[in-house]
């Protein structure tokens, strides 16, 4: 198969996606699942790669990126939300963290919490943003700008396709929460900045 794929065509994007595909299958069968034959492997993969190469072209709500060393307030009756994690690698644990501010910068209802440590770094930004956006939720707001510094994270949220990145289950989570918004953007931070 390495041949067929690198050798003669020189595609590694489709070498990877087949390799995903087998492993994804291999757990599969591991879990008592349903999988496909080997022979169709390929031509699977061939449509997973398809799919998510034409969902990296359409555009969903829009992630801008924040060029200011300070923190800008939302547009009026907009809230802005800002979501991080923290790995506590000794300990084994993360935590996220969640602050929404007004249009003034006042700090409306803020959240921490330690969480048991996640596989990657991603993981802990995907659970403080769907975190951020329950709490958007639970205090009726429905204008919000979601602002976080994970920009791999907002750029899988912008799309339409699933994730088949670790955290794909979680970035769903967030898309459904996000459609709940009468109005909500995403940004992209650096760094943290003080406020």
């Amino acid at each position: 198969m390495y041949h067929l794929l690198i050798s003669e065509n020189r595609d590694p994007e489709l070498f990877s996606t087949v390799v995903w595909f087998l492993w994804n299958q291999r757990n599969n069968l591991r879990l008592g699942k349903g999988s496909i034959p080997l022979d169709q492997v390929l031509q699977q993969a061939r449509n997973k790669l398809q799919e998510f190469q034409s969902a990296q072209t359409r555009t969903g709500a829009a992630l801008t990126r924040q060029s200011s060393s300070q923190w800008q307030p939302p547009p009026s009756s907009v809230y802005k939300i800002n979501f991080d994690g923290a790995l506590f690698m000794q300990e084994q644990r993360a935590g996220i963290g969640v602050a929404i501010r007004n249009e003034n910068g006042l700090i409306m209802v803020s959240s921490s919490q330690q969480i048991p440590l996640p596989g990657t770094v991603v993981e802990v930004e995907a659970l403080a943003a769907r975190k951020a956006l329950e709490l958007a939720l639970d205090c009726g707001l429905d204008k919000v700008i979601l602002e976080g510094d994970c920009e791999i994270l907002l750029k899988t949220l912008q799309t339409a396709s699933k994730s088949l990145a670790q955290f794909g289950k979680i970035a769903e989570d967030i898309r459904v929460y996000s459609s709940m918004f009468q109005d909500i953007s995403f940004e992209f931070i650096l760094q943290c900045f003080k406020i």
